[in-house]
């Protein structure tokens, strides 16, 4: 399977329906547009920078970066390159995420189904709770281009432990989960895509299937000593197949410095707080 091709596979899955995108994790398009992992230490900031390796010459693509607080939250993350530009604020209230805040977007790459795309500026998904903590619903507003603001609410239903099981607006979701909490299944009624995710004692993704009709494409996860990802296996039902193996170092903390697959390069800046 071709370097091409895969990207091409690889943006099909970041265009499934957002509720079956928002819990399927640990995609490869993930790790491009939020290289983010498990972090360990009180991080405060992480710049990476994004290369790609071309013989002897490292080529720089885009760069990326992320703001926390000290109690681990995400206030920002940023993403900035010749093709790519795009960007988010988060806003929390007693721990809980109370809005998303698009500032802007915009790709003008080819690997993007050579099709260029153009967001509206300062788009916002609002997040209501329960008297209970449960998510209630999300609110995205958004403005059309021309003057008017467009709405657009999604309603949750959450079982006891406040796990959202079903998600009703524009498409309607359902998940499932585990006894530990992570999702199983994720399938969209309106669109007839569905994920099934598959995990190992330490709850780490192992396997991930996508669906819609008779196509197939499944993930087969392992991980390195240190608990992250080593090797990514991909196959799909036209018999396409390709692998991915990572290298990493290492700070102090245990966060990893550099990435490498041999032909992307990922080098982090982190700073904590003291």
């Amino acid at each position: 399977m071709s370097g091409n091709r895969f990207r091409y596979v690889l943006v099909l899955i970041a265009l499934l329906p957002q509720c079956v995108w928002a819990q399927y994790k640990h995609t490869l398009y993930d790790h491009v547009t939020a290289a983010e992992d498990q972090l360990f230490g009180a991080v405060n900031e992480i710049t990476e920078e994004y290369f790609k390796l071309d013989g002897k010459d490292t080529v720089a693509l885009y760069t990326a970066h992320h703001r926390y607080t000290m109690d681990g939250l995400r206030l920002h993350r940023e993403l900035v390159g010749p093709q790519v530009l795009d960007a988010y604020d988060y806003k929390y209230a007693n721990g809980r995420l109370i809005a998303m805040e698009n500032l802007y977007t915009q790709y003008t790459s080819p690997t993007l189904l050579s099709a260029k795309y153009a967001q509206q500026s300062r788009r916002l998904s609002t997040y209501f709770y329960t008297a209970d903590g449960c998510p209630a619903m999300k609110v995205l507003s958004f403005n059309s281009g021309d003057g008017d603001t467009i709405s657009d609410t999604t309603r949750f239903v959450c079982n006891k432990e406040c796990r959202i099981v079903e998600e009703i607006g524009a498409m309607k979701c359902h998940h499932e989960y585990d006894k530990f909490g992570s999702v199983v299944t994720s399938v969209s009624e309106s669109y007839g895509y569905a994920s099934h995710s598959e995990y190992d004692k330490l709850s780490h993704l192992t396997k991930a299937t996508l669906t819609q009709g008779t196509q197939t494409a499944t993930y087969v996860y392992s991980y390195n000593s240190n608990g992250f990802e080593s090797d990514i296996y991909y196959s799909d039902s036209d018999g396409n197949q390709q692998s991915v193996h990572y290298d990493y170092t290492y700070d102090s903390h245990g966060n990893w410095l550099t990435r490498s697959d041999g032909t992307t390069l990922i080098r982090r800046t982190i700073t904590y707080f003291e």
